[in-house]
């Protein structure tokens, strides 16, 4: 908490002069809705040849007894609308929403969020929201299922976030979260048929997020966003806990009809305990890219926008069987309420 301080101070130093105040909205209902198809791909290494690791399962983290890659890559596509509602009060500076903000699309972060936001008198913006987990993502019931009998669930989080947006005036900002991630029919070793392996790779457990960036103008057009995150998943299972640590740098160009936002990001997992299969403490590293991309009008179509985001994250950990490749590649079209 103490070194958060001394970042907040050192950063609203050199950060008061180049924050622009936000306008404030129109009264009344407002919002967006969109429909976006989206293609997901990814390969993994997560598919063991036998259901039941035999006693000489692999224990080195490059162990090759794995079935061939191909045979791991998974694809599929579907339809997924997003939108936002929003309803601002009478004096302009306060606003109720629900949805899935713009900011957050072109981050790559995927979650329906309710909430209250404020303007404050200068030029920040600080919001309380609640994020009921309607969107999930799908994973295996029992990673380690073999080939055949492995099945897919959903994964949820349940969550509080404050958001306190050019602090003082600043181009600051800071983000805060709670919650908890939940699994469907949670199996994480069934097949392994032992009690104390099953209990170390329990996923579900409570979250706890941070993240601290800076919003840089680089002309009339371009903006800079860095940003340095913590966050820590307390899973039940000692095996999947972890601490995270991330850094973000978003670049940000406003053209006449459109905007153009390219993200890369970096985190590094560390857990807690021994990894009961692979005899050894996990540590993942992650690097993604994120592409989003708005044309508006298009035709001439007023409050219509096409939109297009595509995205990329290669994880390499110690032990291979968490090694993950992923690619989303989503299009589709927005009106403006």
């Amino acid at each position: 908490m103490t070194s958060l301080r001394l970042c907040l101070g050192a950063g609203l130093i050199s950060a008061t002069a180049t924050a622009q105040p936000y306008p404030q909205w129109e009264p009344g209902f407002g919002g967006e809705i969109a429909l976006m198809a989206s293609y997901d791909e990814r390969m993994d290494e997560s598919t063991p040849q036998t259901p039941k690791p035999p006693p000489s399962a692999p224990r080195h983290p490059k162990d090759t007894a794995r079935s061939p890659k191909d045979d791991n890559k998974k694809s599929k596509t579907k339809v997924i609308p997003f939108g936002m509602l929003t309803y601002t009060f009478a004096q302009g500076d306060q606003q109720l929403y629900f949805g899935t903000s713009r900011s957050d699309l072109a981050l790559g972060r995927f979650h329906a969020e309710l909430g209250y936001v404020r303007q404050l008198n200068d030029g920040s913006r600080v919001s309380f929201g609640y994020v009921p987990g309607l969107l999930s993502k799908e994973v295996d019931r029992d990673p380690f299922a073999g080939k055949g009998i492995k099945s897919k669930t959903d994964s949820t989080v349940e969550a509080v976030r404050l958001k306190y947006k050019q602090i003082l005036g600043s181009a600051l900002s800071l983000e805060l979260a709670a919650g908890k991630q939940q699994i469907e029919d949670e199996q994480s070793g069934q097949q392994l048929d032992d009690t104390a392996t099953q209990a170390a790779l329990i996923r579900e457990g409570d979250i706890l997020f941070s993240q601290l960036s800076y919003l840089k103008p680089l002309g009339q057009n371009q903006r800079l966003r860095t940003a340095l995150s913590y966050s820590r998943l307390d899973a039940q299972g000692d095996a999947v806990a972890s601490h995270n640590y991330g850094a973000e740098s978003s670049l940000v160009h406003q053209f006449q009809r459109a905007s153009l936002a390219l993200t890369l990001k970096y985190r590094f997992s560390d857990y807690d305990s021994i990894h009961p299969v692979y005899q050894q403490r996990r540590k993942d590293q992650r690097w993604g890219g994120f592409l989003a991309y708005e044309y508006r009008e298009p035709f001439g179509w007023k409050r219509w926008s096409l939109v297009t985001l595509a995205g990329y994250n290669d994880t390499q950990s110690n032990i291979q069987f968490y090694d993950e490749q992923r690619l989303l590649i989503s299009a589709g079209a927005r009106y403006t309420l």
